[in-house]
């Protein structure tokens, strides 16, 4: 059997799986779903002017000030529907994750969850400084997890 000639030849469990965990010589990447597109890509991590990584405890503080979104959840592949999903980026109190920075589907509706930290760590991570709003626009509203509400 030949193998595949890119990854997107993968099935697509397959493509999350090497995408987040890497491969030998090549470390991992936080990946989201692109309804637009169809297909998994690169999370581009926010930045500071000075290039310096946003913390995932000030997510919700850069997404006010920048035009930026969270990472998109898996829903639209699920569904069909052509519309991206932010996913909730939180602390949970308890299970796993307990005290950790995450992105998961706000309504936990699909499987898609993402330890923040240990991707902000990561020293090859695709970084993007987001434009920043103009004075006044407040910014979207705040995405909450299900558990917040």
């Amino acid at each position: 059997m030949d193998p595949p000639s890119d990854i997107a030849s993968l099935p697509l469990k397959v493509q999350l799986f090497f995408a987040t965990l890497g491969t030998p010589g090549k470390p991992g990447t936080l990946v989201h779903y692109e309804a637009s597109t169809g297909n998994l890509m690169a999370y581009l991590w926010p930045v500071n002017h000075r290039q310096d990584r946003i913390p995932p405890a000030l997510f919700s503080c850069y997404r006010s000030k920048h035009h930026f979104r969270n990472p998109n959840c898996f829903c639209p592949l699920q569904t069909g529907d052509l519309m991206n999903k932010e996913a909730a980026v939180f602390m949970p109190m308890q299970g796993p994750f307990k005290y950790q920075y995450i992105a998961t589907c706000a309504t936990d509706e699909c499987p898609f969850i993402a330890p923040l930290y240990f991707f902000y760590h990561l020293p090859d991570a695709f970084i993007r400084y987001y434009p920043r709003r103009i004075d006044g626009d407040p910014g979207p509203s705040p995405i909450l997890h299900i558990s917040e509400i």
